[in-house]
């Protein structure tokens, strides 16, 4: 009825089918068919419901339904039940529609991307609208069919009238390719709108972006390479953007490369990045480069040195100022010498060029180019040219040896500068000077003469030296002699006196203090001890009794006038003469060549006597052992003055020395400059700070004439217990004198005895062993301890007279006295300073804190000319000491109620009355009363003694 819309037009149509549908159909069968149906058939949910008794029907197959209307009619319903018929009492058979059009099917066009998928569903109506029945065949096509597009899912039927495709666009579509869909469902055909294959995304960065020149160029040509990606769409060019300007484009199919300028001198990033053929383009994208363009040259300079003019070295430094370059920076410097024969390329942070290469002798030029990192040159404003002289001046010379005092001394010399290429002569100079001088005349111009005299005033006993100078424009200089000076020897034909050091004759005298340390300039005629003294002294003989010599032997002996065979220069001598007036006269000598030091071989292990060869004065800093120490500061270098022995700085003529080293062999006395030719280092001899636990004490000894100063023990930080450089041997001892020192024969190394021995500090205290031999038995020996409060005040300090078995506290009175005995016998005072323990522990047997009051036998008896009288006292009290003789008269008075502490005390008589005169011959008494402070007798006790003559 739907299709034909009458039930007579269905009937015939369904008459003249029934051959396809192998039955007979009529209408008047339509209405048999009617009857058949049975009532009551179910119309909840369609108006026309199939008779639920028939389950399956074969196509164009009548079906019996039931139409009716409800009260209330429902849009809602499905189309197959929407049909709203006015005979509702009629049952028929319905023929199912076929499709008459499409609907749902996209007509709008569109843009796809790759790999999108995208689809739609269709509907297919009858012609009456109703959706066409399930299984109804449906074919899809795309146009133009493409591997850019494919179908990935596809309804063969419909289902419920409906029918869905779905598509995907390739990945490597190609762009701008267009397609439609085509559908067909029983014959009828409907299509899409167009579908374009579109690109929607920027190119991706270039690789390998590169720009050239890649470093600085002088030229604005600049290249930019790379490789593109892969694109959709295609490359239709390249954007760049240099920093600071504007983007440029560059179109081109598949571009890769492009060229660009810069817009000044500088150093830019450069951006490049891509458009496609789809017009997408991002900056985000871009690669960068760097352009770097410079066209100016580096900024103008000088050379500096060596400019114009004579040199004569072999090794040069090439100097010139800075340049600079503000864009590109100096990449170096080319310097270059002799139109490029030579040329090296310098660091832009130098200004100098030293070459490995000499220059030889003529003439040189020389430049300096700068060049900065783009290639861009600038050579100096100032080339060079030097001439270059290495061959020095000529001098014809005959050294002069020899003169003669007081006469006029001829110096011949010639200068000559005529070779090829020299410079010219510049100077041509004598210099000269007497020995011993420091300072030269001015020099005396030679290059118009051929000789010169000087003057007679110069040919002294001081020897005359000289040299000869040449120097040319070059500045090369030739020396008469190449080093030092020539000396010239001057000839004293009537001798040398020691009136020079001593103008009214030699100090005279007959004690120990009137011996004199000698020794004569120059090197005499005659070296004859008769020549030299015994024509000189009293009588022109030896004569003990008038005048004395001697000479050290060594090991402390001496060798006396009568056994000295020759008097040498360089030494010296003991010389003691009674009368006053007498001089020393030399004899015809020579003075002793300047120009090398004087050597001197030293005694090994023992005392050298040294004199000055020179009749000038030569400084400590001047006098050298091998290994160029001098001896200025030197502990162990002495003279000897009015008894004693001092320390000296300076050699003077006619003056007398000792040395003693633990290491050297030979001493040099140079006398070139005025005793400063020779560079040596000299011994320490700075000012001592004390810390708390160091000090320092001064000893001296006197006995009658004699003297000996300046001995020293203490501690001192960083100081050893043996040999080392704060310590200084003991000088031999004069004939008739004294001598104090410090025993240390018993060091592992420098055995010896030391006049200053300076230890490390130590808490519980330190001793010194002395020894003092006193010739002189008429007069005590006096040893003096100054600067004992250096010491600690919780230390004690003695001298422990070991030889006599007493001792003093030196906190009570620093100077000790004892009477001389023996004169060839040592007496030993052993200096302490500790705790009372260590006292008590090294008081070597000698107990220094008496119990008892004591008066002793005076020793020695008999006695002459002088006895000591020991006094023991265990506590402070007040002591008389008188001297009796047979008479019971009172002779001497050796202490009159005088305070003395505890300890030891030691009395001498030296045989002499109240009057200070020298008494008889034989027995005499000594007495002795102690009263303590409170009164109380401790002792009075009387001994005998004898004096002999």
């Amino acid at each position: 009825l739907n299709a034909f819309g009458s039930f007579e037009s269905l009937g015939n149509n369904a008459s003249s089918m029934s051959t396809s549908l192998n039955s007979s159909v009529n209408v008047s069968s339509i209405h048999s068919i009617s009857n058949s149906i049975k009532p009551g058939v179910s119309t909840k949910s369609s108006m026309f419901t199939r008779n639920q008794e028939i389950q399956e029907h074969r196509p164009a197959q009548f079906v019996p339904v039931q139409i009716g209307r409800p009260s209330t009619l429902d849009h809602s319903v499905s189309r197959v039940a929407a049909y709203d018929l006015d005979d509702t009492s009629a049952v028929v058979l319905v023929w199912p529609g076929v499709t008459a059009s499409l609907s749902g099917v996209p007509q709008q066009d569109e843009d796809l991307e790759l790999d999108q998928q995208f689809g739609f569903t269709l509907d297919a109506h009858d012609q009456f609208g109703n959706l066409v029945r399930d299984n109804t065949s449906v074919t899809w096509q795309v146009v133009p069919s493409s591997a850019n597009v494919s179908i990935v899912g596809q309804d063969d039927v419909t289902t419920e009238g409906q029918a869905s495709i779905a598509l995907e666009v390739a990945s490597n579509a190609a762009w701008d390719f267009s397609f439609k869909v085509v559908a067909t469902v029983e014959g009828i055909s409907d299509s899409t709108g167009s579908y374009r294959i579109d690109d929607v995304t920027a190119p991706a960065a270039v690789s390998g972006l590169s720009i050239s020149p890649s470093v600085w160029t002088s030229t604005n040509d600049f290249t930019l390479s790379w490789t593109n990606p892969s694109e959709h769409s295609g490359v239709a060019g390249a954007y760049y953007k240099i920093d600071g300007e504007s983007s440029q484009y560059v179109t081109g199919s598949n571009i890769q490369t492009l060229n660009f300028t810069m817009p000044a001198n500088d150093s830019r990033t450069v951006k490049l990045w891509l458009q496609d053929n789809a017009e997408n383009q991002d900056e985000s994208t871009a690669m960068i480069v760097t352009a770097k363009w410079d066209d100016t040259a580096p900024s103008t300079f000088s050379l500096t040195q060596p400019l114009a003019g004579w040199y004569n070295q072999t090794e040069y430094r090439f100097e010139w100022q800075a340049s600079s370059d503000a864009t590109s920076g100096l990449s170096h410097y080319l310097f270059s010498l002799n139109g490029g024969n030579e040329t090296a390329e310098i660091s832009p942070d130098s200004t100098g060029f030293s070459p490995s290469f000499g220059l030889a002798q003529g003439s040189h030029t020389w430049t300096v180019t700068a060049y900065d990192s783009a290639g861009n040159s600038l050579e100096t404003s100032n080339p060079q040219t030097i001439s270059v002289d290495h061959t020095p001046p000529g001098i014809t010379h005959n050294p002069v040896q020899e003169a003669t005092e007081n006469t006029a001394v001829v110096i011949n010399a010639v200068f000559t500068e005529d070779g090829s290429g020299q410079s010219g002569i510049y100077k041509a100079e004598l210099y000269y000077r007497r020995g011993g001088e420091s300072n030269w005349q001015p020099p005396v111009d030679m290059s118009t003469l051929s000789s010169y005299q000087i003057a007679s005033a110069y040919s002294t006993s001081s020897g005359i030296e000289y040299y000869l100078y040449g120097e040319d424009v070059a500045g090369n200089i030739t020396k008469k002699p190449v080093d030092g000076f020539t000396s010239v020897s001057v000839t004293i034909p009537n001798g040398l006196a020691s009136t020079d050091r001593w103008p009214t004759g030699v100090p005279n005298g007959s004690d120990v203090s009137s011996y004199q340390l000698w020794s004569f300039p120059g090197n005499p005629t005659s070296s004859s001890p008769v020549n030299l003294i015994v024509d000189d002294m009293p009588d022109a003989a030896f004569d003990n009794t008038k005048w004395r010599a001697f000479a050290y032997a060594g090991s402390g002996a001496w060798t006396e006038f009568e056994q000295l065979s020759a008097l040498n220069s360089g030494e010296s001598y003991f010389i003691l003469i009674k009368d006053p007036g007498f001089s020393i006269n030399t004899g015809q000598t020579y003075t002793i060549e300047t120009n090398q030091p004087y050597q001197i071989n030293l005694t090994s292990g023992d005392w050298t006597f040294i004199g000055n060869p020179f009749d000038f004065s030569i400084p400590l800093s001047s006098v050298l052992t091998q290994d160029s120490t001098s001896l200025s500061g030197d502990a162990n270098f002495y003279t000897y003055d009015g008894g004693s022995w001092t320390n000296a700085s300076s050699l003077e003529p006619w003056g007398g020395y000792i040395y003693k080293s633990s290491s050297a062999s030979s001493i040099f006395i140079d006398p070139g400059n005025g005793g400063g030719g020779l560079l040596g280092r000299s011994v320490a001899d700075s000012e001592i700070i004390l810390e708390d636990d160091e000090w320092l004490i001064n000893i001296s000894a006197r006995n009658g004439f004699g003297r000996d100063q300046f001995n020293e023990v203490g501690l001192l930080q960083g100081a050893m217990d043996t040999y080392d450089d704060h310590d200084a041997f003991e000088p031999p001892l004069v004939p008739g004198g004294i001598s104090v020192r410090v025993n240390n024969r018993d060091w592992p190394e420098h055995a010896d005895t030391y006049t200053r021995d300076i230890r490390t500090p130590k808490e519980e205290g330190e001793y010194w062993d002395l020894e003092v031999i006193a010739q002189d038995d008429e007069h005590n020996v006096y040893l003096t301890f100054e600067d004992l409060d250096l010491i600690p005040e919780d230390l004690d300090v003695f001298a422990i007279d070991i030889t006599l078995g007493t001792a003093q506290d030196l906190r009570w009175r620093h100077v000790y006295k004892y009477a001389v005995t023996n004169p060839s016998q040592k007496h030993e005072v052993r200096f302490i300073a500790g705790t009372r323990e260590f006292l008590q522990k090294n008081n070597a047997g000698v107990e220094l804190f008496p119990d008892r009051y004591a008066l002793s036998q005076n020793y020695p008896n008999p006695f002459n000319p002088q006895t000591s009288i020991l006094l023991t006292m265990q506590d402070e009290a007040s002591v008389s000491l008188v001297v009796y003789n047979l008479l019971g008269e009172e002779v001497a008075v050796l202490a009159n109620n005088e305070y003395r502490p505890a300890g030891y005390h030691n009395f001498i008589w030296k045989g002499l009355n109240k009057d200070n005169q020298r008494v008889a011959s034989g027995v005499y008494f000594y007495m002795a009363r102690v009263i303590s402070p409170k009164g109380e007798l401790l002792i009075s006790d009387t001994h005998k003694m004898i004096l002999v003559k």
